[in-house]
Order: structure tokens, then C-alpha cells, then sequence
């Protein structure tokens, strides 16, 4: 049994413990769903990086395969297009957790083989 001074003693004592506690806890919550937007946008971002890439290899127009990166991320993108034997198409967008914490950009970037015929065209049936 207690006594009556080591109970008086130890009254209060669960709620300091949960003030000193729950904000750690808070914090580390916060922290986690912060990274897990964080992911989510950069495999939003690598996505419409591949998207935009494949649609302007295959003869899509750079202003579609851009609208396709928007629709894909879901996020203000920046799409920058480079064309030639290949196709690299660079996504850049931010990604913010909250208005006190500064956003961070991400950026994916993807590369692919120009393919020779449009899209649309028929197949010359002589070759």
C-alpha cells in the first residue's frame, strides 16, 4: 500500500508525463505525413515525366505532352522539352508541406528513343 505522502507526491504526475510527451508525438506525425506528401509528389512528378516523354517520342506536340504532364501530376509543373535522337523531358514542381515550412522542388527528369513515324500514320504496306 502507498502511503498518503508518496501519493501526494505522485499526484499530477500523468499529466506532466502527457505534456512533455504529446508534442514529441505531434511532431513526429506531422513529420511522417509531411515525407509521405513529399513521396507522393515525386512519384506524381516521375510519372508525368514519363508520360510527356513517351506522348513527344511517339509525335505528339510539346504543348500536349506538356498538358499531359499537368493532368498526370496534378500539381503546378514545369515541363521543359529537349527533342532530338531522343526525348528528355524534365518535370520540375513543388511540393510544400505547410505555409511556416519552406517547399521543396522536385524534379524527375526522363529520357527516351524519338520514334521515326508519327502517330497517325498509316503503315506503308510496300515495305
Amino acid at each position: 500500500m502507498i502511503s498518503t505522502a508518496a501519493n501526494a507526491r505522485e499526484r499530477g504526475s500523468a499529466t506532466v508525463e502527457t505534456a512533455l510527451v504529446l508534442p514529441v508525438l505531434l511532431l513526429f506525425v506531422l513529420i511522417v505525413l509531411g515525407a509521405g506528401r513529399i513521396g507522393a509528389t515525386s512519384v506524381a512528378v516521375t510519372e508525368a515525366a514519363r508520360v510527356a516523354a513517351r506522348a513527344v517520342a511517339a509525335g505528339y506536340p510539346p504543348h500536349t505532352a506538356t498538358q499531359l504532364a499537368a493532368t498526370t501530376c496534378a500539381c503546378a509543373a514545369d515541363t521543359t522539352i529537349t527533342t532530338g535522337k531522343t526525348t528528355r523531358v524534365q518535370v520540375r514542381a513543388t511540393a510544400g508541406i505547410h505555409t511556416w515550412i519552406p517547399a521543396l522542388h522536385i524534379t524527375a527528369s526522363f529520357v527516351i528513343p524519338t520514334e521515326t513515324t508519327l502517330v497517325g500514320a498509316a503503315d506503308d504496306p510496300e515495305e
